[in-house]
């Protein structure tokens, strides 16, 4: 009797789903499927979710590991049956076998490959005609041959249709723009400005993945809620006209109104260092208008990532000073 072929050892199948540092009998926990929750609590699919970030370790966690723990697995068996004439395997090879190919139809399905799914049901198809004889599964003569021919179209289908899956790998640094574990602008900016969170997001976004400037563009939109803010904050009406709305004519408004307050006679602000906070902020959207924001809005300028990242610093801390004087309906007001 042939000696039958054994499937690669559990242990192997741990030894490439788990960091080096551990042992190999310790194994990770496994998320089974796309409701099953992960160790830090999101599950995964949340963590498969479009334009979401995951590490490596999730990686191997999530579909793209059982993927390829499957494939390693299989490859290894078409492998050792390359050249025999027919096969057969223990109960334990022959039920990882089965095992195998299942978890590599979930994470066809999981990860949207279609074609080779199709071929990967055929092999499983194939799989369960397997003649047992004893404690032993075989394949012999055409049987054999159509089994081995599904897998290998399997594994062809899998390695042609995975070129058309692509991946973003972002710089480490940058995933906390990606998905800030915290406010990008902090706490008191969330709370002051909520309708600014959109605007912020896809700020930090488009940095993160090197669109410097359109989050240049995403930022002038934040600063120009900070001059509506302001506006509000010294009792300007808000503009109705188009033409009003532009930030040469509200800075106008509100340098006038600053003016106003002293030349008609005792100062008029809230507080006592009103009249210096307000004349500094006017500095700065005046300074931001001539510097950035005439030249986003047009065609004549672009911004390297260095720039992108000096303008994003400037406008969250002209935000978090804002912030701790008035929110975006200028309360309270000067």
């Amino acid at each position: 009797m042939k000696k039958p072929i054994i499937l690669a050892s559990r242990a192997y199948e741990q030894s490439i789903t788990e960091p080096r540092a551990k042992p190999l009998g310790k194994s990770m926990p496994a998320v089974e499927s796309l409701n099953s929750v992960s160790p830090d609590g999101r599950t995964a699919r949340n963590m498969m979710s479009a334009f979401s970030i995951c590490s490596l370790q999730d990686m191997l966690n999530l579909p793209i590991g059982k993927l390829l723990t499957a494939h390693s697995n299989l490859s290894m068996f078409i492998q050792a049956i390359s050249e025999a004439n027919d096969v057969q395997v223990t109960t334990d090879s022959y039920c990882d076998l089965k095992r195998h190919t299942q978890s590599l139809l979930d994470a066809c399905s999981d990860i949207g490959l279609p074609v080779t799914k199709a071929a990967v049901s055929e092999f499983a198809e194939e799989l369960n005609r397997a003649e047992q004889i004893g404690q032993l599964f075989g394949f012999r003569g055409d049987s054999f041959l159509r089994m081995r021919a599904r897998l290998q179209a399997s594994m062809t289908c899998l390695s042609y249709e995975s070129t058309l899956k692509t991946a973003l790998i972002m710089p480490p640094r940058m995933a906390d723009f990606y998905e800030p574990p915290t406010p990008l602008f902090g706490a008191e900016v969330q709370s002051q400005f909520p309708s600014l969170a959109y605007e912020i997001e896809e700020a930090g976004k488009c940095f993160a993945v090197g669109r410097s400037t359109a989050a240049v563009f995403h930022l002038m939109r934040v600063m120009e809620a900070g001059i509506y803010a302001v506006s509000r904050c010294l009792d300007i009406p808000d503009p109705i006209k188009g033409s009003d709305k532009n930030w040469g004519r509200m800075l106008k408004n509100i340098r006038e109104t600053c003016a106003s307050r002293i030349s008609e006679g005792p100062i008029k602000w809230a507080n006592n260092g009103d009249k210096a906070y307000f004349d500094a902020t006017y500095a700065i959207l005046d300074a931001v208008r001539n510097a950035w924001r005439n030249t986003t809005m047009h065609i004549e300028n672009k911004y390297m990532p260095h720039e992108a990242e000096q303008i994003f610093i400037a406008v969250r801390s002209f935000m978090m000073k804002l912030a701790s004087r008035m929110d975006e309906q200028g309360q309270p007001l000067a």
